[in-house]
């Protein structure tokens, strides 16, 4: 790793407004309070309320149709896992670009007026991903999880249908927001600043803690391990189970990132393997109330390049 950091035009302010540390200051404890952003998560039973309201968009996220083609939440359009994660520059799950994430979801009738509820058949990671993808687009603010997701609502024999709907394409303009993703670059002058005592920053690596230890690195990780000064919460530890997958408790996820060192008030970048998990991290943040960034080329694009620095164990 270089050694000192590349920075832009005001990348250290920016660095710095990003973090819980001000440079060249001592870090003190972070004690603000913050709200958590409820609206990013419907339950099931408001879902079923507004099953016919026409401002609502429900999103069905997969790798294949499949399911949704048997059966699916009444109204709801289907939105495949491709749309929403490719490969690029040789590393899997990266989001499309702009161009292609707008046209997707103005082909599902998505615009900046309508209320954008994701779903999808696992735990949440597809669905959240999705959420990244508006977050990114600058429908965040409007877009939200289903709490439990198809899981919960089958078991709970809420309506379902076999209709497909055919939306109208709509004519969004998307509002970029571009803080939602960093780069490489970026998280290598974090890491640089945190090892040089000048910035306190929380990256958090979603994925299971034998692959964030290194002992067991993953199919096509050539180092194994984590990238320096990161914490790690598996994902699925978000949730009550993978067969009930509801969020958990607000007091118990704000626990576990606590005990964790991540506090009110800071700043987490999420990462993984490619960036799938770890938007499920991300959406866990925001949701939470923490000011929240994706690392999407993660841990495939940060340990194949040997002047990064990587470190093993728990």
């Amino acid at each position: 790793m270089r050694t000192a950091p590349f920075f832009v035009s005001g990348m250290l302010t920016l660095l710095t407004s990003l973090s819980t540390g001000v440079a060249g200051a001592a870090q003190a404890e972070v004690t603000v309070s913050q709200s958590a952003n409820t609206d990013l998560l419907v339950s099931a039973h408001w879902l079923e309320a507004h099953l016919k309201d026409p401002d609502v968009v429900i999103l069905h996220v997969a790798d294949t149709p499949d399911q949704y083609n048997k059966s699916h939440l009444p109204g709801s359009r289907f939105l495949s896992w491709g749309s929403v994660a490719t490969t690029r520059d040789g590393v899997a799950n990266e989001l499309p670009s702009l161009g292609q994430l707008a046209q997707t979801f103005r082909q599902l009738g998505v615009d900046e007026n309508k209320r954008i509820v994701l779903y999808d058949e696992g735990a949440g990671l597809q669905a959240a991903r999705a959420f990244v993808a508006l977050d990114y687009l600058g429908l965040g603010d409007r877009s939200s999880l289903l709490d439990g997701h198809w899981k919960v609502w089958q078991s709970e024999k809420r309506p379902v249908s076999t209709e497909v709907p055919k939306p109208a394409v709509s004519q969004f303009i998307p509002r970029l927001n571009p803080d939602v993703v960093v780069s490489e670059r970026f998280v290598q002058d974090l890491v640089w600043l945190r090892q040089n005592g000048a910035i306190n920053l929380n990256l958090l690596d979603a994925r299971p803690s034998a692959q964030f230890s290194g002992s067991e690195p993953g199919e096509g990780i050539s180092r194994g391990g984590h990238i320096p000064g990161a914490v790690n919460l598996f994902w699925m530890e978000h949730v009550e189970s993978e067969a009930r997958p509801l969020l958990k408790s607000n007091d118990a996820l704000r626990q576990m990132l606590a005990a964790r060192g991540i506090q009110p008030g800071s700043t987490v970048v999420a990462y993984c393997k490619t960036g799938g998990q770890a938007s499920h991290s991300y959406f866990l943040a925001r949701y939470l109330g923490f000011r929240t960034r994706l690392y999407d080329g993660s841990f495939s694009e940060w340990s194949r390049r040997a002047e990064n620095p990587v470190v093993s164990g728990l």
